[in-house]
């Protein structure tokens, strides 16, 4: 299914953490058009199961089908692909004839994962002479996990100012720096204003900002004016492989500072759409209403760990292929005789 900590780029953003980083909190239920699967002609649907956990919904369908192993395949490549999805490349080594899963990708939204076992054999076919198969679907229901995280009063910090007007809900330690991230109520200027005068207090330079305004990707919003944007762009991955479709009414701005060999990104998002357009865009907007629509997320990161990262040839080939940038293999089946 989708990938729990694929991101291996200098900057772990709020926006794609997972919840595997998390601490259990009481069940959402953010309501949201939930993708069904699209059924094959000749199909049965036998059960249908659903559970929710940690901001993830996760569906089961058992089918019995008719079709075979290659009509059943051929069916969601095609009909998968109409609705925006990209088939990941099988990594297992396996032949063609026996792979038994095949997953779909929408971005970081939906994972289809197909899983058909060996049908060859009649020892999996059911009294009709059917095949049995499952389709997973696991969707992705609270992007930004707020509703996950405990908020307090923002503790005082060694290397950053602390915005006092602001709930800190995370100080994580990461490889060669750390993030730490706030909601906050007011104004995106008054925001600014804070770290631009107390940033050089913590001997941090300004080097450069970048503001932005309207309807904009979340993805995006989360990567303008830091290194993982050059890095994204480089490796042809785009907001459609991350967060197709949530586009939000946002205004903000990234500013970069520089203290010896670390950068620091402060990255600001006011949230400007209404609660029901959030939760249509798999959003939770209670935290963002009770402790400000105004999103702070700051990243410190070693220069030495960012250009290592860029120059890491198997993490970038990681995030390819459970982005579908790879050249696909379609197997070619071969008819084994029972």
């Amino acid at each position: 299914m989708l990938p729990k900590n694929t991101v291996f780029l200098p900057l772990i953003f709020l926006f794609t953490l997972s919840p595997f980083f998390l601490a259990a909190r009481p069940k959402l239920d953010i309501q949201f058009p939930t993708f069904k699967p699209p059924q094959p002609p000749a199909v049965t649907l036998v059960e249908e199961n659903l559970e929710k956990v940690q901001g993830i919904i996760i569906k089961k369908y058992k089918y019995h089908s008719e079709l075979s192993r290659e009509e059943l395949i051929d069916f969601y490549r095609s009909n998968l692909s109409a609705e925006g999805f990209k088939e990941i490349e099988d990594w297992s080594g396996q032949p063609a004839e026996e792979q038994l899963s095949f997953q779909f990708n929408r971005g970081r939204l939906t994972s289809v994962l197909v899983v058909i076992l060996e049908p060859y054999s009649s020892a999996f076919k059911d009294d009709a002479g059917k095949i049995p198969y499952t389709v997973f679907v696991e969707e992705q229901s609270d992007l930004l996990h707020l509703s996950f995280y405990k908020f307090s009063r923002p503790q005082r910090l060694k290397e950053l100012p602390a915005y006092g007007k602001a709930w800190q809900f995370l100080n994580q330690e990461l490889p060669g720096g750390n993030t730490v991230a706030y909601l906050a109520s007011g104004e995106v200027g008054d925001v600014i204003k804070f770290y631009q005068e107390q940033m050089p207090s913590f001997q941090w330079e300004f080097k450069n900002s970048y503001s932005r305004k309207g309807v904009i990707n979340l993805h995006q919003a989360s990567i303008q004016g830091t290194s993982s944007e050059k890095i994204y762009q480089d490796l042809g991955i785009s907001e459609d492989d991350f967060f197709p479709g949530i586009d939000l009414n946002l205004e903000g701005a990234t500013l970069v500072f520089k203290k010896g060999e670390k950068n620091c990104y402060i990255i600001i998002n006011k949230f400007k759409d209404s609660a029901q357009a959030l939760a249509q865009k798999r959003i939770d907007p209670e935290p963002l209403k009770k402790y400000g629509n105004i999103f702070i997320n700051i990243v410190t990161q070693d220069e030495s760990q960012e250009q290592s990262l860029k120059q890491d040839e198997q993490s970038k080939a990681i995030l390819q292929h459970h982005f579908g940038q790879k050249g696909i293999k379609r197997p070619k089946f071969e008819k084994v005789n029972e």
